[in-house]
């Protein structure tokens, strides 16, 4: 469960303080329960033997968010971990660097931008160099203006069906979240074996989300009725109602990955390593060695260049893949430059046989 895995970062993060939050559902008027009580009660500590559980109640969706500590007490932290690796290479070139990067961090002069990244060649041996990313444009779905549209565009194109729950949406807000949905998979042709089709999403918490089959084979794009009726809505919850297609297309991608990569996987360890985001882990770890080899990277804890990305859900690889590559395709040359090394090497995991 979501709020078992919430409890378990909580307590053995190196980053979290061991207190948690109590998070309402969103978009409750009324409260006929503890919930809200609970809430203003935050924050809890994970081992407070009063802490009540999630979930409260049958349909309840609230969740635990565990506290991070400050940018400042992290690097504190690290600070006194290397402490003793410090000490042992005292007088050295490296003690020296590291020492430079961990007071720049201190004094938030790190300044981690590039002006852009060309040859994968070069990026995946931590050289700089100079291709230009354009932001993402809008894909031919985005055109259709009707759900049957729509719906001949999607059986067309890519031979699913779209759930008809979905009639009542707001058109123009479906088709924007396609579109970003559409430009990966056009990227990346081979991914359309893994895409097998559009659902309702059964969380209503969440804007839209991917989803797999029983078999972890194929996955079905999944939007939020209650968000996509409105444009205006779907905006406010997203931030980008494109960048919401390209961050779940990515989550295809990684099912793609984990099927192409494992032929052989029990369907058991098929469910463990979707859950536990073994693909993405791959990439990110990659990024991350990679990152720390560059000027802008050197010697940085993988978790600070995680959380360049994805300030919130750093510790998921998954959702920092998704959010860098989202990064890229939205914001070009101006996107972070670990996002730019993540898409690098999204584009060699994607392209390896």
């Amino acid at each position: 469960m979501i709020a078992d895995e919430q409890i378990e970062i909580a307590e053995n993060s190196d980053v979290c303080t061991g207190e948690m939050d109590w998070v309402m559902d969103r978009g409750r008027d009324h409260w006929n329960c503890n919930c809200e009580k609970y809430s203003e009660m935050s924050p809890w500590k994970v081992d407070d033997p009063e802490r009540p559980d999630i979930p409260l109640h049958p349909n309840c969706m609230c969740e635990w968010r565990p506290r991070l500590k400050t940018d400042e007490e992290i690097i504190a932290a690290f600070r006194e971990e290397m402490k003793e690796e410090l000490d042992v290479i005292d007088g050295s070139e490296w003690q020296k660097d590291m020492l430079e990067q961990i007071d720049k961090l201190e004094k938030s002069e790190v300044e981690l931008v590039i002006p852009g990244i060309d040859a994968m060649e070069k990026l995946s041996t931590g050289e700089k160099a100079d291709i230009h990313l354009s932001p993402v444009q809008l894909t031919p779905v985005a055109d259709c203006k009707t759900f049957d549209e729509f719906q001949n565009y999607m059986k067309k194109h890519f031979n699913v069906n779209i759930d008809e729950r979905l009639r009542n949406c707001d058109i123009k807000a479906m088709t924007e979240s396609a579109s970003g949905f559409e430009s990966i998979m056009n990227e990346f042709t081979d991914l359309r074996q893994s895409f097998a089709g559009i659902m309702v999403t059964e969380d209503p918490r969440g804007v839209m989300s991917f989803i797999p089959d029983e078999k972890i084979s194929k996955g079905f794009l999944c939007y939020n009725p209650d968000v996509y009726k409105d444009y205006n809505k779907a905006i406010e919850r997203s931030g980008n109602i494109q960048g919401s297609g390209i961050h779940e297309a990515v989550h295809l991608a990684e099912l793609f990955l984990l099927n192409r990569n494992n032929p052989s996987m029990t369907l058991a360890d098929k469910k463990n390593a979707w859950v536990n985001g073994d693909e993405a882990s791959k990439i990110i770890n990659e990024a991350i060695r990679i990152a720390q080899n560059t000027p802008e990277g050197k010697n940085m804890p993988g978790f600070l260049l995680k959380k360049r990305i994805d300030d919130v859900h750093f510790y998921k690889s998954s959702e920092v893949l998704s959010n860098g590559i989202k990064d890229c395709k939205l914001n070009g040359d101006n996107a972070d430059f670990m996002s730019k090394i993540i898409y690098n090497q999204f584009i060699i995991a994607m392209r390896l046989k």
